[in-house]
C-alpha cells in the first residue's frame, strides 16, 4: 500500500483484503526459497503466512501504521519488518524471492517510480532468484473504457471497522496516456455521521511494456500468467501473474 495522502489501515485493511488465492499462490512461490522479501507489505497479510511456513521472510512497507498492525498479527513476531518504499530501498543483502502481491506495483504512480523498484528488486535478488508480483490486468480496460472526470460515485461495499459500519462508494479519474487512475473512496456511516475519505492513486502496467522495463533494470522476464492457476494470459485475463529471474 502506498499514497501520497495517509489512508488510514483500518478503513483500507476492512475494504483491500486481497485476491482469492493469492495466499496459496505465494506460498507455493516461496516454497524451497531460504529468503523471502516482500514489497508493500502492508500488514503482512502474506508475508506472515510465507512465515508460518517456517521461510525466513522480511517485510517492506511505507506505512508504519500498517507495520506496526503486521507486528501484532498471527506470527507477526517471525516477520523481520522494515519501514521503506518500494523504489528506494537497500537492505545490504540478497534473497531468493522478492514478491510484490496485491497491485503493489501500480501504487507507484510514475514508470520512472515503477522502473526504479525494478531495479531494487534486480540488486537484492540472489543469481537463481525469482522476482514475481501480480495485479489486475489493465489491457482491456487501457483499450476500452472512457475517459474522463469521476463520474457518480459507485457503492462497492459495506464494511465494518472499529465496532461501527460504513457503507463504501468509490469514484475514479482516469488519464489513459498517463496509464494513471485515482480512484477515491468515500466510506458512509450508516448510522450517520463524518464521512471517511481515501485516495488510491495508480499507475498500471501493460504487458507489452513489462518485458523491456524488466530488462532495463536488469531482469529477464520468464512468464507473465493470466491468474494463480498459471493459465496463459490473454486480455480476457482479470490479473497479470508475473514472473522474472536475473
Amino acid at each position: 500500500m502506498s499514497s501520497p495522502e495517509p489512508y488510514p489501515f483500518a478503513f483500507y485493511r476492512a475494504l483491500h483484503r486481497g485476491t482469492e488465492g493469492d495466499v496459496d499462490f505465494y506460498r507455493r512461490v516461496a516454497s524451497g526459497a531460504g529468503s523471502v522479501l516482500e514489497l508493500g507489505a502492508g500488514d503482512g497479510r502474506i508475508a506472515r503466512a510465507i512465515a508460518a511456513d517456517g521461510l525466513e521472510v522480511t517485510a517492506l512497507e511505507a506505512s508504519a501504521e500498517a507495520v506496526e498492525a503486521g507486528r501484532r498479527g498471527h506470527h507477526g513476531d517471525r516477520v523481520t519488518w522494515v519501514v521503506g518504499t518500494m523504489e528506494r530501498f537497500d537492505l545490504g543483502r540478497t534473497f531468493d524471492r522478492i514478491i510484490a502481491p496485491y497491485n503493489a506495483i501500480y501504487c507507484l504512480t510514475t514508470k520512472e517510480a515503477q522502473a526504479a523498484c525494478f531495479s531494487c528488486a534486480a540488486r537484492h535478488l540472489s543469481p537463481s532468484g525469482y522476482f514475481v508480483f501480480d495485479a489486475w490486468s489493465a489491457d482491456a480496460f487501457h483499450a476500452e473504457a472512457e475517459e474522463g472526470e469521476p463520474g457518480e460515485p459507485e457503492w462497492v461495499d459495506e464494511v465494518v471497522v472499529e465496532g461501527r459500519r460504513y457503507r463504501v462508494l468509490e469514484s475514479t479519474r482516469w488519464d489513459r496516456r498517463a496509464q494513471f487512475l485515482d480512484v477515491t473512496y468515500r466510506y458512509e456511516p450508516v448510522e450517520g455521521g463524518e464521512p471517511v475519505v481515501a485516495r488510491i492513486p495508480q499507475r498500471y502496467l501493460l504487458v507489452a511494456e513489462i518485458e523491456a522495463m524488466l530488462a532495463e533494470a536488469g531482469l529477464e522476464l520468464v512468464v507473465v500468467h493470466g491468474g494463480f492457476d498459471q493459465h496463459v494470459w490473454d486480455e480476457d485475463s482479470e490479473r497479470i501473474v508475473v514472473t522474472a529471474t536475473k
